[in-house]
């Protein structure tokens, strides 16, 4: 068995190195003379995010389930990498033109809203533009922008696609992936990124700079977790230690996975329960993992940020990303130090990708500080949240979608507004591009701002707010509905004696 998740792990990693083979073996002359080969570059980088990802998720998973799971977790990225070919491209920026500037980019111009323009040109909610990547986006700016969403894109589905394992059949699973890349993922990358209301809180509202996200790196997440998150709840689990466990179990779930016995395990009666940490079946991968991830964000450091910015430093962006990560795996190692007198390898994992997610959309407005405290902060709260989520909630989240990715993707976004100091940013979304609130040079600013500028105090937190509860109704309400339909399909086939087959 080892061998073979070697065997398949490797073949995830060669996967990964193919991908970005071609940019990271270009010479040195043709990496750093023109800005389009460092984008290029990348690009090939930040494909190592869902690697890490899967990697990361696998090492919580009985070794008879992890090879498997594996190789399903690139079959359903490969399906909605497809429906995003397909529409999933045009839903998100088949109207860019509209509000971005770029000759690559001027035949995707129809962008649709449900309001009428007395509302203003701002308030774009899907494009119709580049279907099959035809036409206005079978040009080089069009296709690098396909190119740039395919692993958050990966990083959403593969997050549900975790926690669906071992509760329902492969053809749901499929099912959903489809629909995270042909709707789900790109109409939110649409209202963030591309001519969207969200980006455009700021001019028509006035709330900031309108919804500030890096990257789209922590809309990719909260898209993710929300789904996972519907995910959880229709097909939840139920103690296999129950009163009615053998009628309460889902098909196809024994019960006894690694998953469910961190909080049944101390389920006699007579014994007092004990508390431990989160099993971990192969602590290797966790940690190549959540380094692969911290690779892979970096690279999205130096893409290209649709968002005009005029000052974002590429080398700050970084650093606050790495000291979110480490001090996040820090205080998440300690944590499982101090309280089980080890270090628990896949908790200071998942305390990495946690501080990643916290920093990744503020990462480029807020001081290295800031991020250092976030870190230290989600690190900390790790713990409690993964006992918060599968031992008093029972949601049996065995790849920690929830506590690991989807909290420090809220709180992350809700850093921006807090803690943004202006010194960065200029002319973000549009706004304020020569000064913004009569200071020149001022930049995505939140609460706590720098010496010099003016904190813009509940403007921006507005924007952050009405964007987090924006992504999270429109993830988790389409997944629960799609979810609770094919439950009810498969309830109903059953209940007529058709055969489901195994899970």
């Amino acid at each position: 068995m080892h061998r073979r998740l070697i065997l398949v792990s490797g073949a995830v990693l060669l996967f990964a190195l193919t991908l970005a083979g071609p940019v990271l073996a270009a010479p040195p002359s043709q990496t750093s003379s023109d800005p389009t080969d460092w984008t290029v570059l990348a690009l090939g980088i930040t494909y190592l995010l869902p690697i890490g990802l899967i990697l990361l998720s696998i090492a919580a998973f009985p070794e008879e389930g992890a090879v498997s799971a594996t190789t399903g977790a690139l079959v359903v990225w490969g399906l909605a990498v497809l429906a995003d070919f397909a529409v999933g491209f045009a839903f998100q920026f088949g109207g860019i033109a509209v509000f971005h500037n770029d000759p690559d980019l001027a035949g995707l111009y129809w962008e649709y809203s449900l309001l009428d323009t007395t509302w203003g040109t701002g308030w774009g909610m899907i494009g119709l533009r580049g279907f099959l990547l035809l036409d206005a986006a079978a040009t080089a700016g069009a296709l690098t922008l396909f190119l740039s969403q395919l692993p958050f894109l990966g990083v959403a589905t593969l997050l549900v696609y975790f926690a669906l394992q071992g509760r329902t059949q492969p053809w749901v699973i499929l099912l959903t992936s489809l629909l995270m890349g042909s709707l789900i993922y790109p109409i939110i990358g649409n209202w963030v990124w591309a001519a969207g209301w969200l980006a455009n809180l700021g001019i028509n509202l006035g709330f900031g700079h309108g919804l500030v996200d890096a990257g789209g790196s922590g809309q990719a997440v909260l898209v993710g977790a929300s789904a996972a998150l519907a995910a959880l709840l229709v097909f939840r689990k139920r103690p296999a230690n129950g009163p009615n466990a053998a009628d309460e179990t889902p098909d196809g779930d024994e019960g006894t996975d690694a998953a469910t016995a961190w909080h049944d395990g101390a389920a006699q009666p007579d014994e007092p329960e004990t508390v431990s940490m989160p099993p971990v079946q192969l602590p290797l991968l966790g940690s190549l993992g959540a380094t692969l991830m911290l690779i892979g964000w970096i690279g999205t450091v130096f893409m290209t940020h649709l968002p005009t910015a005029i000052d974002v430093l590429p080398a700050a962006t970084a650093v606050n990303l790495v000291l979110s990560a480490l001090g996040a795996t820090q205080m998440a190692g300690l944590y499982s130090w101090f309280t089980t007198s080890k270090l628990n390898p896949l908790m200071g994992a998942r305390g990495m990708a946690a501080g990643l997610v916290v920093a990744a959309a503020a990462a480029p407005f807020v001081a290295a500080w800031s991020a250092l405290a976030a870190g230290l902060v989600i690190g900390l709260l790790l713990p409690l949240l993964i006992y918060l989520f599968d031992r008093v909630i029972r949601l049996d989240d065995t790849a920690s979608a929830v506590a690991a990715f989807g909290i420090p993707a809220i709180l992350g976004l809700l850093l921006a507004g807090v803690v943004a100091d202006g010194r960065y940013g200029v002319g973000w979304n549009g706004v304020g591009e020569e000064s913004y609130l009569g200071v020149e040079g001022q930049g995505v600013s939140g609460l706590l701002v720098a010496a010099g500028f003016t904190p813009d105090w509940p403007g921006q937190i507005y924007a952050q707010l009405v964007g987090i509860a924006a992504i999270f109704a429109w993830s988790f309400v389409l997944s629960w509905l799609l979810l609770r339909i094919l439950a009810g399909l498969i309830h109903a086939w059953e209940r007529t004696g058709w055969e489901t087959g195994p899970p």
